[in-house]
């Protein structure tokens, strides 16, 4: 699709979000102006006319709603209860002749034209002041937009961050350091309005250079975050060009004690460890999460600059081989650019195993080299740097020195990093570098803007897993809003910004409690459940979904019984609007609605029902209930139960035990009996089961760690079934099994195994 009609889609659709908007604010029966609870603070049927009626919707909210309809409908409201309205008088009356009538009524004026008056007034005042005599209308006043392109851009749009705008929620009351290197044109940001002087409470230098020094990386990773979480506290921390561990040890404990919460460090340190989250720089950012700061870091761009494998010298001449009869990887380079290579081997901290580090050009000859020597204290790495004049295709070689025991097998893993250039052949999994690799930092890979609904995952995106085997990166976000801005540095940043969206509407959460709303607020891409490419998959900030729980008091039955199913749906606190419900029973059985609680009720078929509410209201609840009546020719067995609410899977209970028309003695001891063992390899997973009833079969449901479904099976009979892996992610997943009796009068109950998939 076209920039500029995905654009037209995108206004359309803010357009319908509008009108939805409108709709949930009480325009309909049952909207935000309706709901039960603490007493509005005014309950007049017919309120002046000269009060205007978003005002008026505002007084009769219940108390406990009044701020969050305030933040919607553009209402100020402080903390002390009063609303900021304009006094427009009459023709025949002067400003001034209202003013003492608003000081009696508890207002305060704060400004005063020709013709108008702005005061403070007390929300309970509000509806007298529009009854004195001489007051034309008193409503909220107007405001002025400036004539420009929209600052949300294709960044909070798709994350869900301007949907918490929308609600007020905006970062308020957080601290974000942004530790990184260059802030050049952080004077000229303020003058152009894309980055508020007010919000930014610190900038600190280590570079020695100046702040506005170093480039312009890190003042662009500000600018996302701030377009993310737009009154969120920015402290902004210059490393400079040639920042170390010294200064970054010292700009992290800065941070820390400013009291950051959340810590944005788009920057990869490669030669600190083996890619395993060890390390003096993962230390430091250790110790930051131990003291409650969230970790936000980019990934890395180096999916397609990384080669990772175990050294070799099958033919015992020096160099290293990258696989049988390679000895070599390519570099493409062009005029006047700088060729950056990094190696490093799995001998952290220190090493007596030398490897050197050559680059040559398109003759074959030497144009630089890494030679540093490792002789017992030394850290394993070598970093290679060259100017490069004359454009074409370098190699880069690996060679082992000195005496080793087995140098045609040699016993270690090694990396090589490229900084701005491609390598080929590259391996693009085990790319991601530290401090991303650390279990105390959050990852984050990219997705282009332009491709984000598409799942576009940019091919230069690092991917995991570690050298030690673990999920990375975390999660993605996306990267080219601002047209230029390509990178895993400018997508974190939006991550950082909505974990501070998150803190700000619960400021009491630890750090392991935002660190799951984040990775909870994605929508899964590429194989299912979390992977090594995208992490928990893309970065959708939501503020709750509706859920439906259902209740079944006698869920074992005979046939011919009948017995009542509750089903409660619940709005979460921040959502409002439409909510529809479905249950469906097995074929036979019968569905009579007893009470509705407000819906409308449509039969369907026999078995099936549906329920809907046009409107409700944040955090509002109802309950519905509907008689369920076996058939007398109904077998002995398990019959599930399925329903949906906006989509969603119905939780709670979710099946009927039918038994035989009395109970059996034996039933304890096939509880007791059933038992099933479940073995995961790396190709596939076997289900075994014992102690089932002969001639009868078990149903067995796989869960991921995030509850949702990835197998359903109702015919796991002896001795067992096997299920391929080939797609499964690597996890913890949890088998539950349901078997019925010898004699299927009671049930028995569900088995839980856990088990984990490592492939």
């Amino acid at each position: 699709m076209k920039p500029n009609a995905r654009a037209l889609l995108g206004l359309l659709g803010w357009v319908g979000f509008g009108l939805g908007l409108g709709l949930g604010l009480g325009l309909l029966p049952g909207g935000v102006g309706g709901l039960s609870g603490d007493r509005p603070a005014y309950a007049s049927p017919s309120p002046s006319p000269r009060l205007e009626g978003a005002l008026v919707q505002l007084l009769r909210t219940d108390r406990p709603r009044q701020g969050l309809l305030a933040q919607r409908i553009g209402v100020d409201l402080d903390v002390r209860r009063r609303v900021r309205v304009v006094v427009e008088p009459l023709r025949t009356t002067s400003p001034a002749r209202l003013r003492g009538s608003v000081e009696a009524l508890g207002g305060v004026v704060e400004a005063q034209s020709s013709r108008f008056l702005r005061a403070r007034v007390p929300l309970e005042s509000l509806a007298k002041l529009a009854e004195v005599p001489g007051v034309r209308i008193v409503r909220r006043p107007y405001r002025l937009r400036t004539l420009e392109i929209p600052r949300y851009r294709e960044g909070t749009l798709p994350t869900g961050g301007l949907l918490f705008h929308s609600y007020g929620i905006r970062g308020r009351g957080v601290t974000v350091a942004v530790i990184d290197a260059g802030f050049e044109g952080l004077q000229e940001a303020y003058r152009e309005g894309w980055l508020d002087p007010a919000v930014v409470v610190g900038t600190i230098d280590y570079s020695g250079k100046g702040f506005e020094s170093g480039g312009d990386h890190g003042l662009r990773v500000a600018r996302l975050v701030h377009e993310m979480a737009p009154e969120a506290s920015l402290l902004l921390l210059n490393l400079g060009e040639d920042g170390d561990e010294v200064v970054f040890e010292k700009a992290v404990e800065e941070a820390i004690r400013r009291g950051a919460r959340v810590i944005n460090h788009s920057i990869g340190w490669f030669e600190t460890n083996f890619g395993d989250g060890t390390g003096p720089i993962d230390a430091i950012v250790r110790r930051a999460r131990e003291r409650g700061v969230l970790w936000v870091n980019a990934a890395g761009n180096q999916a397609g600059a990384h080669w990772m494998g175990r050294a070799y010298d099958r033919d015992r001449d020096g160099w290293v081989e990258f696989r049988p009869e390679l000895e070599e990887l390519k570099v493409w380079a062009t005029f006047g650019g700088v060729i950056t290579l990094v190696l490093v081997w799995d001998d952290f901290p220190q090493t007596s195993r030398d490897l050197d580090l050559f680059l040559l050009d398109g003759e074959g000859e030497v144009v630089a080299s890494a030679e540093a020597p490792q002789r017992g204290f030394d850290p394993p790495y070598e970093v290679l740097e060259y100017v490069v004049t004359e454009p074409g295709v370098y190699s880069l070689k690996v060679k082992r020195k000195g005496r080793w025991a087995d140098p045609s097998s040699l016993p270690l893993r090694f990396k090589v990093w490229s900084f701005s250039h491609t390598l080929s052949p590259s391996i693009p999994h085990g790319s991601v570098m530290a401090p991303a690799d650390c279990e105390c930092a959050l990852a984050v890979g990219a997705v282009n803007a332009y491709r984000w609904e598409e799942d576009g995952l940019e091919g230069f995106s690092a991917r995991g897993p570690t050298s030690d085997g673990r999920l990375k990166p975390d999660l993605v976000a996306p990267d080219g809003v601002h047209g230029d801005l390509f990178g895993t540095s400018f997508a974190a940043p939006y991550v950082a910004g909505a974990a501070a969206l998150l803190l700000s509407r619960n400021p009491d959460w630890s750090v392991e409690e935002l660190e799951r709303a984040l990775l909870a607020n994605t929508v899964d891409i590429g194989p299912p459940g979390p992977d090594v490419e995208s992490g928990y998959g893309k970065l959708r900030l939501s503020l709750g979904k509706p859920s439906a729980v259902r209740e079944i008091p006698s869920p074992t039955l005979r046939p011919g019984e009948e017995t009542l199913v509750k089903v409660t749906v619940r709005m979460p606190p921040m959502r409002f609007g439409a909510l529809e419900l479905r249950e469906s029973l097995p074929p036979g059985f019968g569905l009579e609605p007893q009470e509705a609680d407000g819906a409308q009720v449509e039969r369907l078929a026999e078995g099936e029902a549906r329920w809907v509410w046009p409107a409700l209201g944040p955090g509002e609840s109802r309950t519905i209930v509907y008689r369920l009546r076996v058939p007398s020719s109904a077998e002995l067995g398990l019959y599930p139960l399925r329903g949906e609410l906006n989509g969603l899977i119905v939780t709670g209970d979710d099946e009927i035990q039918i038994v035989a028309a009395r109970s059996s003695p034996t039933a304890t001891k096939d509880r007791k009996g059933i038992a099933l063992e479940v073995r995961a390899r790396r190709s596939q997973l076997t289900l075994r089961i014992r102690g089932l009833p002969s001639g009868r079969c078990a149903r067995v449901r796989i869960f991921d760690s995030a509850g949702r479904e990835r197998f359903l099976s109702g015919s796991l009979c002896a001795p067992g079934l096997t299920i391929p892996l080939a797609r499964w992610a690597n996890g913890v997943y949890f088998a539950v099994v349901t078997a019925p009796s010898s004699t299927g009068e009671n049930p028995v109950p569900k088995r839980v195994v856990r088990f984990a998939v490592l492939r």
